[in-house]
């Protein structure tokens, strides 16, 4: 049993973060992380995320912090359905970050929130 415990305390010391850095303006950065396009590629190539028709980014709708935008499918390979989300957005500033808080269908809640020495300054 110690050897067990042993063998997921290493592994789990090993996870990896993985970080990318490319050359692009803040408003270029910005439209793509409020993107469509660039929240599903996040999940790519066997996840995707579906909004609906006519929307493209998060900018463009007008939200009320904590009231579910629409429920996004999340299919496996675009083709299998296997969870949702309700897209809810708490904040939205731009240049700073999103802060979103979806319940899911896999887990009650799911939330993203800015870090403060990541601002798009």
């Amino acid at each position: 049993m110690q050897k067990f415990f042993f063998l997921i305390c290493v592994f789990v010391s090993f996870l990896l973060s993985i970080q990318a850095y490319a050359a692009a303006s803040q408003k270029e950065v910005w439209e793509w992380i409020t993107s469509m396009d660039g929240i599903s590629k996040e999940m790519s190539p066997y996840m995707h995320m579906s909004a609906p028709a006519g929307v493209t980014n998060l900018q463009s709708i007008p939200f009320e912090p904590g009231k579910r935008l629409f429920r996004s499918w999340i299919t496996l390979f675009k083709i299998i359905p296997f969870d949702y989300s309700d897209l809810t957005l708490e904040s939205l500033e731009e240049g700073v970050g999103i802060v979103e808080q979806s319940p899911m269908g896999s887990m009650r809640s799911s939330e993203i929130l800015p870090k403060a020495q990541h601002k798009l300054n």
